[in-house]
């Protein structure tokens, strides 16, 4: 995905800012040796600036090991299904907001996610949505058609910019009559769907909405491998099926405890163990398994 690399390059940026800047006043200070004057408040400044680039550099070195294992549980998630699968289709990249199809619509393609997060959504009035299941690396979205059913139930939605192998359902259908192992992974996964709408159904009933709220945090944050999200409070409220003014309220009820920490337009959980005592503990009952 390109956030991760946009990420490391500004990094890198920075770090060759604060060199530089390192460089300009090591000349400073060596003039000001010469002339025997005082250099305390330069060197003050110097030592700064070094624990600001052993910082950045740390932080460089973090975000790209973390786009490698990313990029590798991504391949490995995929990897569960034959490759005559990933051969038939075409890999896309897709914008976050982006639908891949809608609620009550026929559709020709189903979708095997490589990368980032997609959401199973549902219409319950005019000005309501609500999440029913979260779609990760490794989970097909939109195989209806391969079970028979015409008209999808719901609609899918990408909440990231999500990379997505995209596959003509008869092709699928057809593997699948001739690989009993990849029609067993569709059903499979057709379970977990199933398994995940009723635990969450009982959640959204249940529980309160920072404990839900917190849930879907980890939820998230296991899916993609990543403890930093880039989520507004609007769509997190649209998939919550509240006010966007119910969900700020949640959120900052969260980071009072400093379980995470927000941004304009992300989200960044800082403490997890703190983030699951928050959390109802729905999570721990969804399935994981990526085949």
């Amino acid at each position: 995905m390109l956030e991760p690399q946009a990420k490391i390059a500004e990094l890198d940026r920075q770090i060759e800012f604060v060199a530089g800047r390192l460089e300009s006043i090591r000349a400073v200070m060596e003039t000001l040796i010469r002339d025997g004057r005082r250099y305390e408040q330069t060197w003050q400044s110097l030592s700064r600036m070094m624990g600001s680039l052993a910082r950045l550099r740390q932080a460089r070195e973090q975000a790209s090991t973390s786009n490698l294992r990313r990029e590798s549980r991504s391949i490995s998630a995929c990897s569960a299904f034959p490759k005559s699968v990933t051969a038939s289709g075409r890999l896309v990249r897709i914008k976050a907001g982006w639908r891949l199809f809608g609620a009550n619509a026929s559709s020709r393609d189903c979708y095997l996610v490589h990368a980032g997060l997609v959401c199973l959504c549902r219409q319950c009035s005019e000005k309501c949505w609500l999440e029913i299941a979260m779609a990760g690396p490794g989970n097909f979205v939109g195989f209806w058609p391969l079970l028979g059913i015409a008209r999808s139930p719901f609609s899918a939605v990408a909440l990231t910019d999500c990379d997505v192998i995209q596959m003509p359902v008869a092709v699928v259908q057809s593997l699948c009559d001739a690989d009993p192992s990849l029609q067993r992974c569709v059903l499979a996964q057709l379970f977990d769907r199933a398994s995940e709408l009723l635990i969450l159904a009982a959640c959204n009933a249940e529980h309160t909405l920072p404990q839900r709220v917190a849930r879907w945090l980890l939820m998230a944050s296991m899916r993609i491998d990543a403890d930093s999200l880039r989520m507004t409070h609007r769509v997190l409220a649209f998939l919550m099926g509240v006010r966007r003014a119910s969900v700020t309220l949640a959120l900052h009820q969260l980071v009072a405890v400093r379980a995470i920490r927000t941004r304009r337009g992300r989200i960044e959980i800082l403490d997890r163990r703190r983030l699951e005592s928050c959390s109802c503990g729905c999570e721990r009952e969804l399935p994981r398994r990526v085949d």
